[in-house]
Formats: structure tokens, C-alpha cells, sequence
């Protein structure tokens, strides 16, 4: 499963992938004789009269020139009224999964996630239990807003370059300085990368603990034990629209018509 999570409404859900499906199958039928008459190495003026083809085929099936339905299916996206600022939208999920994202954060503290939500199993697109995700979503608010706040992060070396490591406190130190020399939004003042975890804004990270340990692949690494200034403010809002994403569902003609995807 991937790191983000859609709202679609189908006004027809079997013919719209039956009408994307068949342009799959033009689609490759089409690039399969190219290839065989030309080779695998195609001009650019080929593949432009491909995409032509393709184009009219797509516009044929009511679909986008990408081969997506446009007929049957709707994605719903709006800004939350509670909270518009907000990652998280009516009809989108920011679900990722680093260390910041809601599904490990949720996952660390024991809290049911986007996935015991809505339970999608194996598949990418589904239809889910719109009154079982309404209950499990106020579950966990009520469990994020009795939590403290405290996160943890694992700091190990590089798992692709593991002696690519500073091996001093100056060569740290250098590091450091040089991260704060470059150029960046206040935006993304926080960020991880193959250096380590970077933490450049004026409030810095509170840690309260490093615990020495191994990660996930049972290499040495460091425990940070942090706590935020907002606490779980972002994490609680979030699920709050995820809440409101469901009523909005829930207050349908047609709330079976409803379908969620992750993305691939």
C-alpha cells in the first residue's frame, strides 16, 4: 500500500473500470505491434502518433487522455471545515509513513490507524464499512487527546552506505553548520536525510531521552525520546477530518456509491 488515501464517488463502478480496463488493453495491444514491427527503441514521432491513437480511444470510452474515467467517477477533495489549513482534506488522507507520518505515529502509541479503520485488506480501492470506520476514528481521537505527546525516533547509520558516517564530534559539527548554511523554506526546516535527522528551526527538537538499541534490521541505533510543543494537536485534527470525511459519506443519498483508494 502507498502513502496517501482517496475519496472517489462512482455513479457507475463496474462500467468505469470496465471502460478503463478496455483501453488498458488497447493500450498494450497498440505499444506490443509497434514494438514488434520497429523495435524497442521508438521514435519520437511514433510514439506521438501512438499517443494520438490512444487519445482517441481514451475520449471514446469517455475516459481522460491518460486513460482514466472521467464519466463514471468523481474525486471528492474539499478543504476541511473545521480546520482548512489542514494536510488532511475532505477526501484526501496524508497517510505516510516516515517517522512523522499519522499511520507510524499512530502505530508507536498502540492507536488504530487509517488501515483498522477502514480495513482495506489487499486492495488498493474499496468500499469500506462507513459506520464501523465512524466508530474506530472517534476511538482513537479519544485515545490521542489522553496521550502525552511523547514520540519516539530511531537514529541508525545509513542501511545503503553504513561507513558513511561522521567519526567525530568537529566533522559533526561541520555537518551541522553547513545544514544550517543552505537555503530552505521554513517549511522543511525539518526533514531526513542519508546525513541523519535535522531539526533547524528555532524550536529545535525537546528530547527527553537517548536509549541505545537496534532497529528494525537489528542494527545498532539510538532511541530519541522527544516530546513536541503542539503535542498531538496535528495528529488529533487529522483524525478529525478523517471523521469528517466519513460523515460527509455518511450523509449521502448514496453512501455505498463511496469508495476509498490508496495510492500505489
Amino acid at each position: 500500500m502507498g502513502l496517501d488515501v482517496y475519496l472517489s464517488h462512482y455513479s457507475n463502478y463496474h462500467q468505469s473500470k470496465a471502460n478503463e480496463e478496455a483501453y488498458e488493453k488497447i493500450s498494450v495491444k497498440l505499444w506490443d505491434e509497434v514494438r514488434e514491427q520497429e523495435g524497442d527503441e521508438l521514435s519520437q514521432k511514433t510514439k506521438e502518433k501512438i499517443w494520438k491513437i490512444l487519445e482517441a480511444e481514451a475520449i471514446k470510452l469517455g475516459l481522460d487522455k491518460y486513460g482514466s474515467d472521467v464519466t463514471y467517477h468523481t474525486r471528492i477533495e474539499e478543504d476541511s471545515k473545521l480546520y482548512p489549513e489542514h494536510n488532511f482534506k475532505i477526501g484526501y488522507f496524508r497517510s505516510s509513513y516516515n517517522d512523522s507520518g499519522i499511520e507510524r505515529i499512530l502505530g508507536n502509541l498502540g492507536i488504530p490507524g487509517l488501515y483498522e479503520m477502514f480495513c482495506p485488506e489487499d486492495a488498493y480501492e474499496f468500499q469500506p464499512d462507513w459506520n464501523y470506520a465512524l466508530e474506530m476514528v472517534q476511538d482513537s481521537i479519544e485515545l490521542l487527546k489522553k496521550d502525552k505527546g511523547y514520540r519516539v525516533e530511531s537514529i541508525s547509520a545509513n542501511m545503503f552506505a553504513p561507513d558513511q558516517v561522521v567519526k567525530s564530534p568537529a566533522e559533526a559539527l561541520e555537518l551541522f553548520n553547513g545544514k544550517l548554511k543552505e537555503k530552505r523554506s521554513k517549511d522543511f526546516s525539518w526533514f531526513t536525510n542519508r546525513d541523519g535527522h535535522f531539526y533547524l528551526d528555532n524550536k529545535g527538537l525537546q528530547v527527553h531521552a537517548l536509549l541505545p538499541g537496534k532497529d528494525m534490521f537489528q542494527n545498532p541505533c539510538t532511541f530519541a525520546i522527544y516530546k513536541l510543543k503542539d503535542g498531538n494537536k496535528y495528529y488529533i485534527q487529522a483524525l478529525e477530518i478523517v471523521k469528517e470525511t466519513i460523515l460527509y459519506v455518511l450523509n449521502q443519498k448514496d453512501p455505498q456509491t463511496y469508495y476509498l483508494r490508496w495510492s500505489g
